[in-house]
Protein backbone atom coordinates (compact mmCIF):
# COMPACT_ATOMS: atom_id res chain seq x y z
CA UNK A 1 0.00 0.00 0.00
CA UNK A 2 2.72 2.47 0.15
CA UNK A 3 2.32 3.72 -3.34
CA UNK A 4 0.01 6.63 -4.93
CA UNK A 5 -3.91 5.67 -3.94
CA UNK A 6 -2.53 3.73 -0.64
CA UNK A 7 -4.06 0.42 -0.05
CA UNK A 8 -7.13 0.63 -2.67
CA UNK A 9 -4.59 0.55 -5.52
CA UNK A 10 -3.41 -3.06 -4.46
CA UNK A 11 -6.00 -4.40 -2.40
CA UNK A 12 -9.27 -6.78 -2.88
CA UNK A 13 -11.80 -4.75 -3.59
CA UNK A 14 -14.35 -5.75 -1.55
CA UNK A 15 -16.74 -3.05 -0.65
CA UNK A 16 -19.21 -4.00 1.91
CA UNK A 17 -21.28 -1.64 4.16
CA UNK A 18 -21.07 -2.10 8.42
CA UNK A 19 -24.05 -4.52 9.11
CA UNK A 20 -27.22 -3.30 10.37
CA UNK A 21 -26.71 -4.57 13.99
CA UNK A 22 -22.78 -3.69 14.32
CA UNK A 23 -23.87 -0.32 12.99
CA UNK A 24 -26.34 0.41 15.80
CA UNK A 25 -23.27 -0.61 18.11
CA UNK A 26 -21.17 1.48 16.95
CA UNK A 27 -23.65 4.35 17.22
CA UNK A 28 -23.77 3.55 21.56
CA UNK A 29 -20.31 2.96 21.52
CA UNK A 30 -19.17 6.05 20.48
CA UNK A 31 -22.59 8.22 21.46
CA UNK A 32 -22.97 9.12 18.75
CA UNK A 33 -26.59 9.33 17.92
CA UNK A 34 -27.41 8.81 14.29
CA UNK A 35 -24.04 8.00 13.12
CA UNK A 36 -24.84 5.02 10.96
CA UNK A 37 -27.94 6.46 9.34
CA UNK A 38 -25.41 9.19 8.47
CA UNK A 39 -23.05 7.30 6.49
CA UNK A 40 -26.18 5.57 4.55
CA UNK A 41 -25.95 9.04 1.45
CA UNK A 42 -22.07 8.51 1.79
CA UNK A 43 -22.49 4.69 1.36
CA UNK A 44 -24.77 5.36 -1.65
CA UNK A 45 -22.89 8.04 -3.14
CA UNK A 46 -19.32 5.97 -3.45
CA UNK A 47 -20.86 3.17 -4.49
CA UNK A 48 -21.78 4.93 -7.68
CA UNK A 49 -19.02 6.59 -8.00
CA UNK A 50 -16.70 3.49 -7.43
CA UNK A 51 -18.92 0.97 -9.60
CA UNK A 52 -20.24 -1.02 -6.72
CA UNK A 53 -22.16 -3.63 -7.50
CA UNK A 54 -22.72 -7.39 -7.09
CA UNK A 55 -20.30 -10.00 -9.05
CA UNK A 56 -21.80 -11.04 -12.58
CA UNK A 57 -19.77 -14.04 -12.60
CA UNK A 58 -17.54 -15.77 -9.98
CA UNK A 59 -14.39 -17.85 -10.28
CA UNK A 60 -13.48 -20.78 -8.73
CA UNK A 61 -12.44 -20.13 -5.64
CA UNK A 62 -15.34 -17.83 -4.50
CA UNK A 63 -17.88 -20.34 -6.04
CA UNK A 64 -16.41 -22.83 -3.30
CA UNK A 65 -18.22 -20.50 -1.11
CA UNK A 66 -21.58 -20.60 -2.90
CA UNK A 67 -21.76 -24.13 -3.35
CA UNK A 68 -21.16 -25.05 -0.02
CA UNK A 69 -23.35 -22.82 1.53
CA UNK A 70 -26.41 -24.12 -0.51
CA UNK A 71 -25.96 -27.76 -0.07
CA UNK A 72 -25.85 -26.87 3.31
CA UNK A 73 -28.76 -24.63 3.50
CA UNK A 74 -26.34 -21.30 4.99
CA UNK A 75 -26.35 -18.03 3.81
CA UNK A 76 -23.68 -16.61 1.29
CA UNK A 77 -23.22 -13.35 0.27
CA UNK A 78 -12.71 -10.34 -8.69
CA UNK A 79 -5.87 -13.19 -9.77
CA UNK A 80 -2.97 -10.76 -10.23
CA UNK A 81 -5.44 -7.88 -9.03
CA UNK A 82 -3.89 -7.74 -5.79
CA UNK A 83 -0.93 -6.73 -6.55
CA UNK A 84 -2.28 -3.51 -8.54
CA UNK A 85 -3.99 -3.30 -12.08
CA UNK A 86 -1.23 -3.08 -14.70
CA UNK A 87 -4.32 -2.28 -17.06
CA UNK A 88 -5.58 0.20 -14.89
CA UNK A 89 -9.19 -0.92 -14.80
CA UNK A 90 -9.23 -0.55 -10.78
CA UNK A 91 -11.52 1.66 -9.28
CA UNK A 92 -8.88 2.63 -6.33
CA UNK A 93 -8.41 5.99 -4.52
CA UNK A 94 -6.04 7.28 -7.49
CA UNK A 95 -7.95 6.59 -10.10
CA UNK A 96 -11.52 7.66 -8.28
CA UNK A 97 -10.60 10.68 -6.69
CA UNK A 98 -7.37 12.16 -7.76
CA UNK A 99 -9.25 13.53 -10.92
CA UNK A 100 -10.76 15.75 -8.74
CA UNK A 101 -7.47 17.90 -8.09
CA UNK A 102 -7.44 18.54 -11.91
CA UNK A 103 -8.26 22.15 -10.89
CA UNK A 104 -5.36 22.86 -8.46
CA UNK A 105 -3.37 20.65 -5.56
CA UNK A 106 0.02 18.82 -5.38
CA UNK A 107 0.61 15.72 -4.87
CA UNK A 108 4.08 14.67 -2.78
CA UNK A 109 4.82 11.47 -3.50
CA UNK A 110 7.51 9.37 -1.59
CA UNK A 111 7.13 11.48 0.98
CA UNK A 112 6.74 11.07 4.36
CA UNK A 113 4.86 13.18 7.40
CA UNK A 114 7.17 14.07 10.32
CA UNK A 115 4.61 16.10 12.31
CA UNK A 116 2.45 18.78 11.90
CA UNK A 117 2.91 22.35 13.46
CA UNK A 118 0.90 24.01 15.47
CA UNK A 119 0.55 27.21 17.45
CA UNK A 120 -1.52 27.45 20.26
CA UNK A 121 -3.81 24.75 19.34
CA UNK A 122 -4.23 25.48 15.54
CA UNK A 123 -2.95 23.33 12.97
CA UNK A 124 -0.52 25.78 10.38
CA UNK A 125 0.63 23.24 8.25
CA UNK A 126 2.69 19.97 7.65
CA UNK A 127 6.78 18.90 8.11
CA UNK A 128 7.62 16.56 5.86
CA UNK A 129 10.89 14.68 4.72
CA UNK A 130 11.40 13.35 1.26
CA UNK A 131 14.17 12.56 -1.09
CA UNK A 132 16.08 14.85 -4.05
CA UNK A 133 17.67 13.85 -6.92
CA UNK A 134 21.08 13.22 -5.30
CA UNK A 135 19.32 10.58 -2.90
CA UNK A 136 19.71 12.71 -0.06
CA UNK A 137 16.46 13.04 2.59
CA UNK A 138 15.37 16.93 2.85
CA UNK A 139 12.85 18.25 5.15
CA UNK A 140 10.20 20.75 3.92
CA UNK A 141 6.70 22.37 5.28
CA UNK A 142 3.43 22.70 4.08
CA UNK A 143 1.19 25.42 5.32
CA UNK A 144 -2.46 24.72 5.29
CA UNK A 145 -5.50 26.32 6.90
CA UNK A 146 -6.68 22.76 7.35
CA UNK A 147 -5.05 19.27 7.97
CA UNK A 148 -6.24 16.04 8.12
CA UNK A 149 -4.55 13.33 8.98
CA UNK A 150 -4.93 9.83 7.12
CA UNK A 151 -2.01 7.91 8.05
CA UNK A 152 -3.98 4.92 8.83
CA UNK A 153 -5.01 3.38 12.30
CA UNK A 154 -0.80 2.36 12.31
CA UNK A 155 0.48 5.51 11.87
CA UNK A 156 -1.91 8.28 12.80
CA UNK A 157 -1.79 7.68 16.54
CA UNK A 158 2.31 8.50 16.51
CA UNK A 159 1.91 11.50 13.89
CA UNK A 160 -0.41 13.02 15.79
CA UNK A 161 2.12 12.36 19.40
CA UNK A 162 4.75 13.85 17.85
CA UNK A 163 2.83 16.90 16.90
CA UNK A 164 2.08 17.55 20.78
CA UNK A 165 -1.67 15.92 20.91
CA UNK A 166 -1.52 14.79 24.51
CA UNK A 167 -4.34 12.18 24.84
CA UNK A 168 -3.95 8.91 26.19
CA UNK A 169 -6.52 6.69 24.30
CA UNK A 170 -3.63 7.69 21.46
CA UNK A 171 -2.96 4.32 19.61
CA UNK A 172 -5.46 2.23 22.05
CA UNK A 173 -8.44 0.37 21.13
CA UNK A 174 -6.16 -1.56 17.99
CA UNK A 175 -8.29 -4.14 16.20
CA UNK A 176 -6.77 -6.36 13.66
CA UNK A 177 -9.36 -8.79 12.40
CA UNK A 178 -7.29 -11.52 12.70
CA UNK A 179 -7.86 -14.33 10.15
CA UNK A 180 -7.43 -17.71 9.99
CA UNK A 181 -7.32 -19.69 6.48
CA UNK A 182 -7.42 -23.21 5.38
CA UNK A 183 -7.04 -24.43 2.08
CA UNK A 184 -9.66 -27.04 0.31
CA UNK A 185 -8.46 -29.65 -2.43
CA UNK A 186 -10.72 -30.03 -5.50
CA UNK A 187 -10.53 -32.92 -8.48
CA UNK A 188 -10.53 -29.74 -11.10
CA UNK A 189 -8.97 -26.64 -11.53
CA UNK A 190 -9.17 -23.61 -9.40
CA UNK A 191 -7.05 -21.14 -10.17
CA UNK A 192 -7.73 -18.83 -6.68
CA UNK A 193 -5.43 -15.99 -8.91
CA UNK A 194 -7.61 -15.33 -11.50
CA UNK A 195 -11.26 -13.74 -11.73
CA UNK A 196 -13.03 -11.63 -9.91
CA UNK A 197 -10.89 -11.36 -6.02
CA UNK A 198 -13.82 -11.48 -3.26
CA UNK A 199 -17.25 -12.02 -4.73
CA UNK A 200 -19.02 -13.93 -2.24
CA UNK A 201 -19.08 -14.43 1.34
CA UNK A 202 -21.00 -16.18 4.08
CA UNK A 203 -22.17 -15.10 7.50
CA UNK A 204 -23.14 -18.75 8.84
CA UNK A 205 -20.60 -18.22 11.47
CA UNK A 206 -20.52 -14.14 11.97
CA UNK A 207 -23.30 -13.61 14.41
CA UNK A 208 -22.49 -16.68 17.37
CA UNK A 209 -22.04 -14.24 20.15
CA UNK A 210 -23.88 -11.45 19.83
CA UNK A 211 -22.69 -9.21 16.67
CA UNK A 212 -19.13 -11.17 17.18
CA UNK A 213 -17.98 -14.21 15.20
CA UNK A 214 -16.00 -15.10 11.45
CA UNK A 215 -16.86 -14.13 8.30
CA UNK A 216 -16.10 -16.81 5.65
CA UNK A 217 -14.33 -15.22 2.47
CA UNK A 218 -11.40 -16.11 0.27
CA UNK A 219 -7.85 -15.58 -0.96
CA UNK A 220 -6.84 -14.47 -4.40
CA UNK A 221 -3.63 -16.62 -3.43
CA UNK A 222 -1.47 -15.80 -6.51
CA UNK A 223 1.30 -19.68 -5.97
CA UNK A 224 3.82 -16.68 -4.51
CA UNK A 225 1.44 -15.75 -1.35
CA UNK A 226 0.73 -19.19 -1.04
CA UNK A 227 4.18 -20.40 -0.57
CA UNK A 228 5.05 -18.17 2.40
CA UNK A 229 1.62 -19.02 4.21
CA UNK A 230 1.97 -22.70 3.93
CA UNK A 231 3.79 -24.80 6.82
CA UNK A 232 6.74 -26.51 6.30
CA UNK A 233 7.99 -29.55 7.34
CA UNK A 234 10.46 -29.95 4.25
CA UNK A 235 11.09 -29.46 1.10
CA UNK A 236 9.59 -32.37 -0.95
CA UNK A 237 6.40 -31.97 0.76
CA UNK A 238 6.21 -28.28 0.03
CA UNK A 239 7.00 -29.02 -3.26
CA UNK A 240 4.17 -31.40 -3.79
CA UNK A 241 1.79 -29.37 -2.20
CA UNK A 242 2.85 -26.60 -4.93
CA UNK A 243 2.34 -28.84 -7.64
CA UNK A 244 -1.14 -29.46 -6.63
CA UNK A 245 -1.92 -25.64 -5.67
CA UNK A 246 -3.92 -25.20 -9.22
CA UNK A 247 -6.54 -27.43 -7.57
CA UNK A 248 -7.24 -25.31 -4.03
CA UNK A 249 -9.53 -22.54 -2.56
CA UNK A 250 -7.81 -20.54 -0.75
CA UNK A 251 -10.36 -20.16 2.22
CA UNK A 252 -10.42 -18.08 5.58
CA UNK A 253 -12.26 -17.04 8.66
CA UNK A 254 -12.05 -12.93 9.15
CA UNK A 255 -12.76 -12.39 12.91
CA UNK A 256 -14.96 -9.11 14.26
CA UNK A 257 -12.22 -8.99 17.48
CA UNK A 258 -13.76 -7.83 20.79
CA UNK A 259 -11.01 -7.27 22.45
CA UNK A 260 -8.24 -4.49 21.35
CA UNK A 261 -4.66 -4.32 21.61
CA UNK A 262 -2.10 -1.36 20.96
CA UNK A 263 0.28 0.44 19.08
CA UNK A 264 3.13 2.24 19.78
CA UNK A 265 3.29 6.33 19.13
CA UNK A 266 7.30 5.95 18.00
CA UNK A 267 8.54 5.86 14.99
CA UNK A 268 8.52 1.70 15.34
CA UNK A 269 4.82 2.45 16.34
CA UNK A 270 5.22 -1.76 17.36
CA UNK A 271 2.44 -3.60 17.86
CA UNK A 272 1.20 -5.21 20.82
CA UNK A 273 -1.94 -7.46 20.13
CA UNK A 274 -3.13 -10.96 21.46
CA UNK A 275 -6.11 -12.97 20.30
CA UNK A 276 -8.34 -12.78 23.84
CA UNK A 277 -9.95 -16.16 24.38
CA UNK A 278 -13.36 -15.16 23.60
CA UNK A 279 -12.04 -13.80 19.99
CA UNK A 280 -10.21 -17.12 19.83
CA UNK A 281 -13.18 -18.86 20.01
CA UNK A 282 -15.12 -17.29 17.52
CA UNK A 283 -12.26 -17.33 15.11
CA UNK A 284 -11.31 -21.23 15.47
CA UNK A 285 -15.09 -21.67 15.12
CA UNK A 286 -15.33 -20.15 11.84
CA UNK A 287 -12.21 -22.25 11.19
CA UNK A 288 -14.29 -25.33 11.53
CA UNK A 289 -17.34 -24.08 9.53
CA UNK A 290 -14.61 -23.61 6.43
CA UNK A 291 -14.20 -27.46 6.70
CA UNK A 292 -17.95 -27.25 6.60
CA UNK A 293 -18.11 -25.21 3.52
CA UNK A 294 -15.41 -26.93 1.61
CA UNK A 295 -16.58 -30.53 1.83
CA UNK A 296 -20.32 -29.75 0.82
CA UNK A 297 -18.63 -27.80 -2.13
CA UNK A 298 -17.04 -31.03 -3.10
CA UNK A 299 -13.31 -30.84 -1.89
CA UNK A 300 -11.60 -34.03 -1.44
CA UNK A 301 -9.71 -33.05 1.14
CA UNK A 302 -8.70 -29.99 3.06
CA UNK A 303 -5.50 -29.01 5.41
CA UNK A 304 -5.18 -26.05 8.55
CA UNK A 305 -2.33 -24.21 8.47
CA UNK A 306 -1.01 -25.09 11.78
CA UNK A 307 2.85 -25.35 12.11
CA UNK A 308 1.39 -29.48 12.13
CA UNK A 309 -1.30 -28.85 9.64
CA UNK A 310 -4.30 -31.20 10.11
CA UNK A 311 -5.15 -32.45 6.84
CA UNK A 312 -8.60 -34.49 6.58
CA UNK A 313 -9.83 -36.48 3.32
CA UNK A 314 -13.25 -36.07 2.66
CA UNK A 315 -14.70 -39.36 3.85
CA UNK A 316 -13.10 -38.85 7.00
CA UNK A 317 -15.65 -35.90 7.51
CA UNK A 318 -18.64 -37.12 9.45
CA UNK A 319 -20.34 -35.21 12.88
CA UNK A 320 -19.07 -37.05 15.16
CA UNK A 321 -15.52 -36.26 13.54
CA UNK A 322 -16.78 -32.51 12.72
CA UNK A 323 -16.67 -32.44 16.84
CA UNK A 324 -13.64 -34.02 17.90
CA UNK A 325 -12.32 -31.68 15.05
CA UNK A 326 -13.61 -28.95 16.67
CA UNK A 327 -12.30 -29.98 20.17
CA UNK A 328 -9.06 -30.35 18.85
CA UNK A 329 -8.80 -26.80 17.64
CA UNK A 330 -9.96 -26.11 20.66
CA UNK A 331 -6.68 -27.70 23.16
CA UNK A 332 -4.64 -26.86 20.24
CA UNK A 333 -5.72 -22.55 20.66
CA UNK A 334 -4.32 -19.81 19.05
CA UNK A 335 -0.88 -19.03 21.38
CA UNK A 336 1.95 -17.71 19.37
CA UNK A 337 3.75 -20.40 16.78
CA UNK A 338 0.65 -22.58 16.78
CA UNK A 339 -0.55 -21.57 13.61
CA UNK A 340 -0.07 -18.88 10.99
CA UNK A 341 -2.61 -15.69 11.07
CA UNK A 342 -2.92 -12.96 8.88
CA UNK A 343 -4.32 -9.40 9.16
CA UNK A 344 -5.14 -6.57 6.73
CA UNK A 345 -7.54 -4.49 8.46
CA UNK A 346 -5.95 -2.20 11.12
CA UNK A 347 -8.79 -0.14 13.29
CA UNK A 348 -9.32 2.13 16.08
CA UNK A 349 -6.22 3.69 18.37
CA UNK A 350 -7.69 7.31 17.94
CA UNK A 351 -11.60 6.65 18.43
CA UNK A 352 -14.37 9.31 17.26
CA UNK A 353 -16.68 9.66 20.34
CA UNK A 354 -18.96 12.37 21.95
CA UNK A 355 -17.07 12.95 24.77
CA UNK A 356 -13.00 13.68 25.27
CA UNK A 357 -12.81 11.36 27.92
CA UNK A 358 -13.77 8.13 25.91
CA UNK A 359 -12.47 9.31 22.62
CA UNK A 360 -9.58 11.20 20.51
CA UNK A 361 -11.48 12.87 17.78
CA UNK A 362 -14.92 14.38 18.04
CA UNK A 363 -18.15 13.65 15.81
CA UNK A 364 -16.81 15.86 12.96
CA UNK A 365 -13.49 14.04 13.11
CA UNK A 366 -11.52 17.02 15.11
CA UNK A 367 -9.25 16.18 17.12
CA UNK A 368 -10.56 17.31 20.79
CA UNK A 369 -9.39 20.73 21.73
CA UNK A 370 -8.24 21.40 17.71
CA UNK A 371 -10.14 23.55 15.40
CA UNK A 372 -8.74 22.70 12.28
CA UNK A 373 -7.14 19.67 12.92
CA UNK A 374 -9.30 16.39 11.15
CA UNK A 375 -8.39 12.77 10.93
CA UNK A 376 -10.27 10.52 8.44
CA UNK A 377 -9.01 6.98 8.11
CA UNK A 378 -10.21 3.46 10.10
CA UNK A 379 -8.28 4.76 13.18
CA UNK A 380 -11.35 6.59 14.05
CA UNK A 381 -13.44 3.71 14.19
CA UNK A 382 -14.98 3.14 17.48
CA UNK A 383 -15.03 -0.83 17.02
CA UNK A 384 -14.17 -3.33 14.86
CA UNK A 385 -16.12 -3.33 11.48
CA UNK A 386 -17.03 -7.10 11.11
CA UNK A 387 -16.45 -6.69 7.80
CA UNK A 388 -13.86 -5.67 5.25
CA UNK A 389 -13.35 -1.86 6.12
CA UNK A 390 -12.88 -0.04 2.34
CA UNK A 391 -16.30 1.45 2.32
CA UNK A 392 -16.83 2.47 5.61
CA UNK A 393 -13.27 4.36 5.47
CA UNK A 394 -14.52 6.27 2.59
CA UNK A 395 -18.18 7.00 4.01
CA UNK A 396 -16.33 7.92 7.15
CA UNK A 397 -14.22 10.78 5.46
CA UNK A 398 -17.18 12.31 3.31
CA UNK A 399 -19.27 12.55 6.52
CA UNK A 400 -16.50 14.31 8.27
CA UNK A 401 -15.90 16.55 4.92
CA UNK A 402 -19.76 16.94 5.16
CA UNK A 403 -19.71 18.06 8.68
CA UNK A 404 -17.01 20.41 7.97
CA UNK A 405 -18.64 22.78 5.70
CA UNK A 406 -17.04 21.14 2.65
CA UNK A 407 -18.75 19.34 -0.10
CA UNK A 408 -18.03 16.20 0.32
CA UNK A 409 -16.34 15.05 -3.10
CA UNK A 410 -17.53 11.52 -3.79
CA UNK A 411 -21.51 13.56 -4.06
Amino acid sequence: GATLGGGTTVNWCTALRLPERIAQEWDECSGIAGLAAELLPHYAALETRLGVAPASNHNANNRIILDGARKLGLHDGCGYCGFGCSYDKKRSGSAAFLPDLAGGGTIYADASAERIVTRERHACGVVARQRNSAGESVAFEVEADLVIVCAGALRTPGLLARSGVADPLLGKRLFLHPVAAAIAEFDRPIEAWLGPMQSAYSDAFNYRAGAYGAKIEVAPAHPGMAALALPWTNRDRHADFMGRFRNVATMFALTRDRDPGSVGLDGEAAIRYRVSPFDAENLLAGLAGIFDLGFAAGAIRMMTLHTKPIEIERAQWTPSYRESFARRLREIGVAPNRQIFFSAHQMGTAAMGSRPADSVVDPAGRVWGYENLLVADASIFPQSSGVNPMLTIMAMASRIAAANGAMPVYL
